[in-house]
């Protein structure tokens, strides 16, 4: 039993009871970068995109195991939750 990653598609939730349910990344980078192309007078898409791809190199940076450092990801989420709010 593991955590089954995909794009939120409803058909995947019928797959492992108890299971944990997360979405790749790459499917919001899609998003995001759907949302520059289509909507080009919003700022908030680049910004997250910008964000996700940060946040993407910082984590690939290290070994599996690796801890991350706690301040750095809090500045992430606080980066994330301004991001959110501009948006609204």
């Amino acid at each position: 039993m593991g955590t089954v990653v995909h794009n939120y598609d409803k058909t995947f939730y019928s797959y492992g009871t108890g299971t944990g349910h997360w979405e790749c990344i790459q499917h919001d980078i899609c998003y995001l970068t759907g949302s520059i192309q289509n909507e080009p007078e919003l700022t908030w898409n680049g910004q997250m995109l910008s964000l996700f791809q940060e946040m993407l190199h910082y984590r690939n940076g290290f070994s599996e195991d690796a801890q991350t450092d706690s301040w750095v990801v809090s500045g992430f989420e606080m980066e994330y939750d301004r991001i959110l709010k501009k948006r609204s």
